[in-house]
């Protein structure tokens, strides 16, 4: 009798051997492999998933010349092994469970970036669920890759296929992209789900170096030449509405790469009218409640939502909060340490405004102040700090500000870790689990400094 896995692996083959999911080029989950954790989550929770999806999500499908800039190594290639990484030196070899991954060796046919030998070496999970390529040896596959962890690792949503379902890339790879040209191109859409009737939309580019602009009248179609570099994406929206922009991987606050000028990226700007929700969170005697984490998570998912959609503030240091930019919708506000959950809505451009949120009478909490500093001594920016609670679980995540420093708010007589984003880090705080009134004794209230290390 088949299973619903069998049926959902033989599905991932089907798209593979035609269109669907191989000729994308950003996964939804899967990505770059072993830099998204939702990869891991996947397969510890396919069976959640929805039938018809299968366990591998790629985006919609991309452009030849998003192709060729998203990766570091493209090259046609015939397979000549394929044979199971050994235990420990996978792809897999830090995941908390056992995962099967692959190591295919092809035969250089055509180069067309990053790629300098005849014979290459990359690897990708055995697992199609896991976004892994089934390559079968004597096969020409057109290939996309990148280093990850010292290793050159491919996965179906990157854009790897058989050659003979890849022909539109290919001939785009064999005309275009061996012709020079100084300039690139933005390929955009601006949309929305909430009428046209917002007026003119400027989107700006803005590098160290160079500017490009364009202007909307309504939802469309955009198209934007541009030098090589990374821009900041501004959108100037009409009073009452707001937006953001997405490239497949996800928003821009890294900011848009445009790395080779015979490439092209790809954005997609939305807009929508712009709710606020505000408010205050106090502890039982009606003292302000600082740097309490809030989430405002949609009641229900849309069609074509992958997940609900949340926004998550932090309380001032007078227990103050803002939600901005929300979509119109019914939400939930949630906290870890309020005794119930608020159903709040939201209506188009309006400002919702919060009676008090008060915190359960026994729960008192205290500011634990810190400073990142990397490994030459310097402030740390946008640093990420996790904290653990006693069983090793991530609770919370604060990222520094432009001077390395976060404030986070930590339950009085529970027991905590801190850690920096990069591993192994140095702390002056005692490696073991304390509670928080011996770590401010320790301190002296004095501030943390972490010391990030890198690998």
């Amino acid at each position: 009798m088949r299973s619903r896995r069998d049926g959902e692996m033989e599905q991932v083959r089907r798209q593979f051997s035609g269109r669907g999911c191989a000729e994308t080029v950003r996964p939804v989950y899967c990505g770059r492999i072993g830099r998204s954790l939702l990869t891991i989550l996947l397969a510890l929770a396919g069976a959640l998933l929805p039938r018809q999806a299968s366990a591998c999500f790629c985006t919609d499908e991309s452009r030849p010349c998003q192709l060729g800039q998203s990766h570091k190594v493209i090259f046609l290639g015939t397979v000549e092994t394929v044979a199971s990484d050994a235990d420990g030196h996978g792809l897999g070899r830090d995941f908390p469970f056992q995962v099967q991954s692959l190591r295919v060796r092809l035969h250089v046919d055509e180069r067309y970036r990053g790629v300098d030998d005849n014979s290459i070496e990359i690897h990708t999970f055995a697992e199609i669920g896991m976004c892994g390529v089934p390559f079968v040896a004597g096969q020409q596959y057109l290939v996309f890759a990148d280093p990850q962890d010292g290793l050159l690792e491919t996965n179906i949503c990157a854009g790897t296929n058989l050659a003979r379902n890849a022909l539109e890339e290919l001939a785009f790879f064999r005309g275009a992209w061996q012709r020079p040209s100084p300039d690139g191109w933005i390929h955009g859409e601006l949309t929305t789900r909430f009428g046209s009737g917002f007026g003119r939309v400027q989107i700006r580019f803005e590098s160290a170096s160079h500017t490009a602009s364009t202007t909307l009248k309504g939802p469309g179609e955009f198209r934007v030449p541009i030098q090589p570099g990374t821009y900041r994406v501004r959108i100037k929206a009409p009073g009452g509405w707001t937006g953001s922009a997405w490239t497949g991987w996800g928003d821009t606050d890294e900011g848009l790469k445009m790395e080779d000028p015979r490439g092209c990226a790809e954005l997609t700007v939305s807009l929508w009218p712009d709710g606020h929700v505000t408010g205050r969170v106090v502890a039982s005697d009606g003292a302000p409640a600082p740097y309490q984490l809030l989430e405002l998570r949609a009641t229900r998912e849309r069609d074509d939502e992958v997940g609900l959609m949340s926004h998550e503030v932090r309380t001032d240091k007078n227990g103050r909060f803002e939600f901005s930019g929300v979509e119109p919708r019914d939400y939930t506000l949630l906290s870890a340490h309020l005794p119930q959950s608020n159903v709040v809505r939201v209506l188009p451009s309006a400002h919702v405004r919060l009676t008090d949120l008060v915190l359960p009478g026994p729960l008192k909490f205290t500011v634990l102040a810190g400073t990142v500093f990397d490994s030459a001594g310097r402030p740390a920016s946008k640093a990420l700090v996790t904290v653990l609670d006693a069983q090793g679980w991530g609770i919370d995540t604060i990222r520094t500000d432009q001077s390395g420093r976060f404030n986070v708010s930590l339950l009085v007589g529970a027991h905590y870790q801190l850690e920096s984003e990069n591993h192994p880090a140095e702390s002056t705080l005692p490696d073991e689990f304390l509670r928080v009134e011996d770590i401010l004794a320790a301190l002296n209230m004095s501030p943390i400094v972490l010391r990030l290390q890198r690998k």
